[in-house]
């Protein structure tokens, strides 16, 4: 989750927008403990319904502007790879 964050703000701050990895990543562990704990995510409930996702719009666009950027993104690449191989696997 900590190198997803990185990504993130490698990308905005190359697109001129200033972020802090260390309060991004506080912000994100936050909401995932505190704010909603239980919650799941819009990814894994798309999945869990044999829904396409929202990767390409998320992560993906990530992906996309640090290409544009050449900001390099595996970990996020390697995250929408794999949501897009769930989203073709046959429901169980």
């Amino acid at each position: 989750m900590k190198r997803v964050v990185s990504e993130a703000v490698a990308v905005g701050n190359a697109a001129g927008v200033k972020l802090s990895a260390d309060e991004m990543f506080a912000a994100v562990l936050k909401l995932g403990s505190e704010a909603i704990p239980e919650a799941i995510s819009s990814t894994a409930q798309d999945i869990a319904r044999g829904k396409p996702t929202e990767i390409d719009s998320l992560n993906g666009f990530l992906v996309r502007k640090g290409a544009e950027l050449i900001v390099s993104t595996p970990v996020n690449e390697t995250l929408c790879s794999l949501v897009k191989l769930l989203e073709q696997a046959p429901s169980v």
